[in-house]
């Protein structure tokens, strides 16, 4: 094997590539085969790394879907997934992973485990709603928040939420991924948390469109996101 292939950067992007192509069984394969070597890899400290200067992210050409969901009273509504995934990308070449480098920084770790979670969460709804696959996708959404949370509790600042406002990607795919397994009250303080940040952000770059074009979403993408939140979450799970 040649050594880039260890670089899971690299394999990360042509994953992405894979999403942006609807082949999601390729994407989380190769995926699955990054998520083990990036826990293989030491954290850089926290506090003291300057590799996030050294990556940009930037959201794949994706477009969102609606997933169908089944309400209590049998009817159907849709809501919105956001489907894209994070690309990585190096500002050098001098920064080329090879076997043997044993530091990650913690956001590129969590763009990997994030991108993971959505090809599992769109090949499960591919499965008409493999639930194996949807409950994989929710723990997978779920490490990358607690990666971010960890990684901030130790002093690091992550260029993913305070420039591309990630987490609100991850707080909407996780209130729709509960809400697919009938996890109702999970699903709506996901989505009530979502409201909140989507009305921080859309205050926050009301009148500076350079933060905006940093976030890499569209009005489309806000658009679906907020008709999560005004959907009404029903209280109980389904009779069986």
């Amino acid at each position: 094997m040649k050594r880039q292939h260890f670089d899971p950067i690299a394999l990360n992007n042509i994953a992405v590539q894979h999403l942006e192509n609807d082949d999601f069984s390729s994407a989380f394969n190769l995926l699955k085969i990054t998520l083990q070597i990036i826990f293989t890899i030491e954290d850089d400290n926290p506090a003291a790394t300057n590799t996030s200067e050294s990556i940009d992210f930037q959201w794949s050409k994706n477009v969102g879907l609606f997933a169908t969901c089944k309400l209590n009273d049998g009817n159907c509504i849709d809501r919105y997934v956001f489907p894209r995934g994070m690309f990585t990308i190096r500002k050098t070449q001098k920064n080329r992973m090879m076997r043997g480098d044993r530091k990650l920084n913690s956001d590129v770790k969590v763009a990997i485990v994030y991108n993971a979670a959505v090809a599992c969460h769109l090949l499960s709804l591919e499965e008409h709603c493999n639930t194996p696959l949807q409950l994989r996708a929710q723990s997978l959404y779920r490490l990358s928040q607690n990666i971010l949370r960890e990684a901030r509790n130790q002093g690091f600042k992550s260029k993913l939420c305070f420039q591309n406002f990630f987490h609100v990607a991850i707080l909407n795919n996780l209130g729709q991924i509960s809400y697919e397994l009938v996890e109702y009250e999970s699903s709506a303080k996901y989505f009530s948390q979502l409201e909140k940040n989507l009305c921080f952000l859309k205050r926050k770059t009301k009148e500076n469109n350079l933060l905006w074009q940093g976030t890499g979403y569209s009005q489309k993408d806000l658009a679906g996101m907020f008709s999560n939140t005004v959907i009404k979450v029903p209280n109980t799970a389904p009779c069986a």
